[in-house]
């Protein structure tokens, strides 16, 4: 049920946490696209991330990078990607994402300094909440959404640098993709400048400057952001 970074992968074929829930999503947009993907491939890649929690319940950065990375910050930065990726995937039930939402409402209520960490978990909370028609989750949210611009107004946006290879402009397509869907209107103002950040900073080829930062940046054109022009 997971995938490795190579073939020579010494996790394979247990899987790496974190490129089963990096092809997890991609599986999951591809659905979301009209192409067609069995239901049993993100029943096993989910239940595989699931069984591969550590006993705090999270998952551990140790083993999951080629360049190393394992302490409290960075393992729940990565837990709360993963918890993203579940959600929208949608193959786990309300008992299996259960505990998870409750540890990422406790991560948002420590206030981290983690500004992808806070989006991802907002956003696996945003779908959950959408889906159930929660208006009181949602109000929460709206606290720790405004942290983030609190953060940008204080320093700025910057991935933990475990995350280094997406780097800026998957961090901020994330935050722009984030305040468009929780209420553009409000977060006008913001929406521009990430926009016109993402703009700027394309190489003179249109590209940006690895794969997952592009791919990153061509899905809010997907998403109408109009992030692409």
């Amino acid at each position: 049920g997971g995938w490795g970074w190579f073939r020579s992968d010494p996790s394979a074929p247990s899987g790496n946490v974190y490129l089963t829930a990096y092809v997890l999503h991609a599986l999951t947009e591809l659905r979301e696209a009209d192409v067609f993907v069995p239901d049993g491939a993100l029943q096993a890649a989910s239940k595989h991330l699931l069984a591969a929690r550590n006993p705090q319940g999270l998952w551990s950065g140790k083993g999951a990078f080629f360049w190393e990375a394992s302490n409290e910050a960075s393992d729940l930065a990565l837990s709360a990607e993963i918890f993203r990726v579940l959600v929208a995937a949608g193959a786990l039930g309300e008992k299996d994402l259960a505990p998870l939402e409750d540890r990422m409402l406790g991560y948002l209520d420590g206030q981290p300094a983690e500004p992808l960490g806070v989006a991802n978990a907002v956003g696996g909370l945003m779908t959950l909440a959408r889906r159930r028609k929660d208006e009181a989750l949602t109000q929460r949210l709206a606290g720790s959404i405004d942290r983030l611009i609190a953060l940008k107004r204080q320093a700025h946006w910057e991935p933990h640098w475990y995350h280094a290879y997406g780097g800026m402009v998957e961090l901020n397509a994330r935050i722009l993709e984030l305040l468009s869907e929780f209420d553009a209107a409000r977060y006008d103002t913001h929406v521009r400048e990430l926009t016109t950040w993402l703009l700027a900073t394309r190489t003179a080829w249109g590209a940006w400057h690895n794969t997952m930062g592009t791919a990153a940046a061509v899905r809010c054109k997907e998403l109408g952001l109009s992030c692409l022009v």
